[in-house]
């Protein structure tokens, strides 16, 4: 809208006010222009009967005024608007960043699951349990050297265990033949000493002479403190360790 030094109406949307050179001076932004001021004001348009907001200002040559007006309402509606838009972003962004905070956690606790479910089945016996992080899409350099190390201290400990229980196993093998040989040289040894010693005593029952009953004397002396020294041996052969005496 544009308005002379006295406020009349020169060109309006409203082909009436501009007819009619309409008074514009009760308006307050048209008072402002009369004084010569520029700036924005805001105002009741009694036309568009609604609150208008407007750019104005003053021209010095003709001492005309010249004002742009524009409904508050749309202005409302233009700020609720970007507003609306800028609420949308805003929720945008909290939902992928809560999504890449999940990812990020999911990133670094699976591979921690993973250690916790093979330490479990470690501890439970099953020194066949290895980590594997290498199923996850995106694999962390550090989870996989840890895994790593996991896997080779489960591997020593099953390498010791299997060492200790073949050791095991030979060590009861060599008492398992011990046990047989002593068993077996106990037979030996007690078998021909008893028949001996039935020999000695039928000699002894029949017809001797003194020096015939000296040699039967020492001849059952003789084998029974033989054989009790053989068989001292033996018990002290049984009592030591199969892996002492294999050293």
């Amino acid at each position: 809208m544009i308005v002379d030094q006295n406020g009349l109406v020169i060109a309006h949307p409203n082909p009436e006010w501009q007819a009619t050179s309409k008074d514009a001076s009760g308006l307050s932004v048209v008072r402002q222009m009369m004084q010569g001021e520029t700036g924005v004001a805001t105002f009741y348009s009694p036309p568009m009967q609604a609150d208008m907001i407007s750019g104005f200002t003053f021209v010095a040559r003709t001492g005309w005024g010249v004002m742009v007006p524009q409904p508050m309402s749309e202005l409302v509606a233009r700020a609720k608007a970007s507003q609306n838009t800028a609420l949308a972003i805003f929720f945008f962004e909290v939902c992928l960043l809560v999504l890449l905070c999940w990812w990020l956690s999911r990133l670094i606790s699976t591979p921690i699951q993973h250690f916790v479910t093979t330490a479990e089945a470690v501890s439970g016996g099953d020194l066949a349990a290895r980590v594997d992080v290498s199923d996850a899409k995106v694999v962390i350099s550090e989870a996989q050297l840890l895994g790593a190390s996991f896997n080779k201290v489960i591997s020593d400990l099953q390498a010791d265990r299997n060492q200790m229980t073949n050791a095991l196993d030979a060590a009861l093998k060599g008492e398992r033949a011990k046990s047989q040989f002593l068993t077996v040289m106990s037979h030996e040894v007690r078998t021909p000493m008893h028949g001996l010693m039935g020999v000695l005593e039928l000699i002894e029952g029949g017809t001797t002479d003194d020096d015939q009953r000296y040699l039967l004397t020492v001849g059952k002396r003789r084998p029974m403190t033989w054989s009790a020294s053989l068989m001292t041996r033996y018990c002290s052969l049984s009592s030591k360790p199969t892996h002492k005496r294999a050293r």
